[in-house]
């Protein structure tokens, strides 16, 4: 797991882009992460550098009278195998 580009030190290739979503569940990084991880071993990915994480307006609930704003977040990453 690579925290951007420049971290990886060894010549690569792309081979998709790979994204986890906690679907407004609050989820922490490391499980995203963890889902992502899963992803890319399934193709076949040498390992994963990380692009982006945003949490997305996902509409909400009313709560005793209020309205709660829900949000989902979501990480990116490129799956990458090492072409040495």
């Amino acid at each position: 797991l690579f925290s951007g580009r420049a971290a990886v030190k060894r010549k690569f290739r792309e081979i998709a882009i790979i994204s986890a979503d906690d679907q407004g569940w609050g989820h922490a990084d490391s499980r995203l992460t963890q889902k992502m991880v899963e992803r890319a071993r399934q193709i076949g990915a040498d390992g994963l550098v990380l692009t982006d994480r945003e949490s997305i307006a996902s509409g909400g609930a009313f709560l005793g009278g209020a309205y709660i704003a829900g949000s989902d977040k979501v990480m990116r990453a490129l799956a990458i195998v090492f072409e040495d």
